[in-house]
C-alpha cells in the first residue's frame, strides 16, 4: 500500500469499514475499533521504500497488536480483521495488491 493511496481525495469511512468487518465476523465493534487503531499505529511506524510503498509483514503486525494490553482477541481473530480491512481497502480502491 502506498501513502499516495491514503492521501488522495478518497476518504476512508471508518464507520463503513467497521460495519463491513462486523457483518462478516460478528465480532464486537469495540474490539474491532481497538484492533484497527493498533493496526494503524503499527503501519505509521513502518518505513516507506524508495517508491513510497510500505511493505507489511502481517505476522509482525498481528504480533504487535496482540501484545497490546487492551486486546483480548486471538491471533486468528486479529488476522481475520486485518484481512477484511485489506479486502475493504481493495474494494474501495484505497489499496492495491503488490506482487514481489
Amino acid at each position: 500500500m502506498t501513502n499516495e493511496n491514503l492521501e488522495d481525495d478518497r476518504v476512508i469511512d471508518k464507520e463503513e469499514l467497521c460495519s463491513y468487518i462486523v457483518e462478516r465476523t460478528e465480532l464486537n465493534r469495540e474490539q474491532i475499533d481497538i484492533i484497527l487503531k493498533h493496526g494503524s499505529d503499527y503501519l505509521n511506524g513502518q518505513e516507506e521504500d524508495e517508491e513510497g510503498v510500505i511493505s507489511i509483514d502481517i505476522d509482525e503486525q498481528v504480533s504487535y497488536i496482540t501484545r497490546q494490553p487492551d486486546v483480548s482477541l486471538s491471533e486468528e481473530q486479529v488476522e481475520l480483521i486485518l484481512d477484511l480491512e485489506m479486502d475493504f481497502f481493495l474494494e474501495k480502491g484505497h489499496a492495491s495488491a503488490r506482487e514481489d
